[in-house]
Formats: structure tokens, C-alpha cells, sequence
């Protein structure tokens, strides 16, 4: 119920209709936002039955991944009929996440059964992990050429600073073009 104020949450989110926004890096800010929300009970079921019904009509793995599947089929079908696609679904988690169970492991499946060339690329902490997906009728590949933005320890979530992810993200790019430049021959 509190985060910090930015920008993007703004654009889905108002303060005190959904959620409590305080200055970022403001420790002094979520104190008094807790005090706030300790005090006011009839905000605190305000923002929680907002956020929620907020959450569950537009955030859910369904909902993203209806308007995701909505907006590829409408790209698909201004590309002609009969026309046969390579569509990458490129994850930045496992493929046992939820949002890859519940958004792009289903919509890859389903252009599948269309007949378009689909795979499927997790970009993830483990780089030995490697996962082949059968779909009927058709193997869907998959790979992890790549970390992400973080890494899971014992002692929690290690983020990797920007000159990391800039290095990266040109490994990643480097192992998708040899990949499919392998793929091609």
C-alpha cells in the first residue's frame, strides 16, 4: 500500500485512492506513512479494496496477457493472410515465473497452433539453465543466453549496476545473432 512517488506509478495509480505514495529515499516519509495508515483504518480498506479492484481488472496475468495476445493478433492479421511469422518471446525471468505461466508461455502456445515459427528466450540469472517446451505437434526452443537485472541469493535479490547491464545486454544481443545466424544455416 506505500511506494515510492515516480512518474509511472502515477499513471496508473492516484495517491490515496489506490496506494500511499511518499518521496523516494525518504525514510523519514514512509514513517509517517505508516503512522498515517496505522491511524486511519477507513483508509486503509479505501486503499485496499481500490488496489485491489484495480489490480484484478488490469494487472492480472489474464488481463496482460489477453491484451497481449489482443494486439499480436491484430498485428498478424494486417500482415496478410496465409503469412507465416518468427515471433520471439524474449522473458526476463524463468520460465516457471508467473508472469511467463500466466502471460507468455500461452500466448507462445497459441501462435504455435497458428503454425508461426515461436520461440522462447529467458534471460535469467542461472546461465546454465536451458529448457526445451513441447507444444502438440510442434517443439517450442528456448534458451538463456543472458543474466537479468538481478540475481537471487541466499541473502536476497543482487542487482547489477549499469555498467553490467550494459554489458549484458551486448552479450545477450551478441548470443541471440550467433544463435540465429546458426539457426539460418
Amino acid at each position: 500500500m506505500i511506494t515510492g512517488d515516480s512518474p509511472a506509478v502515477r499513471e496508473e495509480m492516484q495517491h490515496e485512492q489506490h496506494l500511499f505514495l511518499v518521496e523516494r529515499a525518504n525514510p523519514q516519509a514512509i514513517a509517517d506513512a505508516v503512522l498515517k495508515l496505522i491511524d486511519d483504518s477507513s483508509l486503509r480498506e479505501k486503499l485496499a479494496l481500490n488496489g485491489y479492484e484495480l489490480f484484478a481488472s488490469r494487472f492480472t496475468n489474464q488481463v496482460l496477457g489477453a491484451q497481449l495476445k489482443d494486439y499480436l493478433t491484430d498485428l498478424l492479421a494486417g500482415e496478410g493472410s496465409g503469412r507465416k511469422l518468427r515471433i520471439l518471446f524474449l522473458v526476463t525471468q524463468d520460465l516457471e515465473s508467473p508472469s511467463c505461466l500466466g502471460r507468455f508461455f500461452p500466448l507462445a502456445r497459441y501462435f504455435a497452433r497458428l503454425g508461426h515459427e515461436v520461440s522462447l528466450v529467458t534471460l535469467h540469472s542461472d546461465y546454465s539453465a536451458s529448457v526445451k517446451i513441447n507444444l502438440p505437434g510442434r517443439e517450442l526452443p528456448s534458451g538463456t543466453p543472458a543474466k537479468c537485472t538481478c540475481a537471487s541469493g541466499e541473502m536476497g535479490k543482487t542487482y547489477f549496476s549499469a555498467p553490467a547491464l550494459v554489458f549484458i545486454s551486448l552479450k545477450s544481443t551478441l548470443a541471440l545473432t550467433m544463435g540465429s545466424a546458426a539457426n539460418e544455416s
